[in-house]
């Protein structure tokens, strides 16, 4: 049997205008000197030369130590030896990204992870329960539900960025109304309904970026299954509260079991209905 050493990364890094990108290439050998590192990087030349068309920005690489992580930049990985070494770590900031127009079908060798986003259902400026919710169960009414169509929000904290989306409740796909852009305010005062379980996107979904005749596509898949939401206290990050997202009415409810599973019709109508959205 025959030992495989995996391979050393070389980094490299170039200033944009818009902060740093970063380039990471699997040597087999050590490259311990200038020369070493520009043949190295030449297996990438046409993995750059594809870059500065689509991003319309010089990129000039010099050696550096390590790739570092910042919170406001995107993961890619190469996987067409046509563009550089297969392994190619690519890490540039989410800013370029957003400037970009087209999307170079070269560009399909390199894999960008997911971004992991939040839906935010709902907001309530107050509290959206009564006091003896807790004990009785009930059911919460999404007031934006019941609008057509019912405008609701995606949301990546660590890169501050969001989207808005429309929805048609539980087993209907989401649909991605516009590109993501940062942030303007997190609502962290307000009480929240969030889909319990996180998103995945593209990176061309996020930024709506076209790809060849037309724009990738806007739908995301909600499972049935996955069809629970947490409420999230003011200023907090854990779930005060688990339920499941059922029909109410017109519109949706998140349904919460009291001790015994079973949600009590009074506390659904009658102190739910004051709740005041965000």
């Amino acid at each position: 049997m025959s030992a495989h050493r995996i391979p050393d990364l070389l980094c490299f890094e170039a200033k944009t205008p818009l902060g740093r990108l970063q380039l990471a290439l699997p040597v087999h050998d050590a490259c311990n000197d200038a020369v070493g590192a520009a043949l190295a990087l030449a297996m990438a030349e046409p993995l750059l030369a594809e870059l500065e068309g689509w991003l319309d920005v010089d990129i000039d690489p010099a050696p550096s130590e390590a790739v570092q992580h910042g919170a406001n930049e995107l993961d890619a990985t190469v996987c067409d030896s046509a563009l550089a070494p297969v392994g190619t770590r690519l890490r540039l900031p989410i800013d370029l990204i957003r400037e970009s127009r087209g999307w170079p079908a070269a560009l399909d060798g390199v894999e960008w992870n997911d971004l992991v986003f939040e839906l935010e259902l709902a907001r309530f400026a107050k509290t959206p329960l009564p006091r003896n919710a807790w004990n009785i169960g009930g059911v919460l009414l999404l007031p934006g539900s019941f609008d057509s169509p019912w405008k609701v929000r995606l949301v990546e904290r660590r890169l501050g960025i969001e989207m808005p989306a429309v929805w048609a409740g539980p087993g209907s796909p989401l649909q991605i109304a516009g590109a993501a852009v940062a942030i303007v305010e997190d609502h962290r005062n307000d009480w929240r309904v969030m889909l319990a379980t996180p998103l995945c996107v593209g990176v061309q979904q996020c930024f709506g970026i076209e790809h060849g005749s037309g724009g990738p596509t806007s739908c995301l898949t909600i499972d049935e299954a996955e069809a629970c939401a947490v409420l999230i206290a003011p200023r907090r990050e854990t779930a005060l509260a688990r339920g499941t997202l059922i029909p109410a009415l017109q519109g949706t409810g998140l349904w919460l079991a009291g001790p015994h599973g079973n949600a009590a019709t009074q506390a659904t109508t009658s102190s739910i209905s004051e709740a005041q959205p965000a």
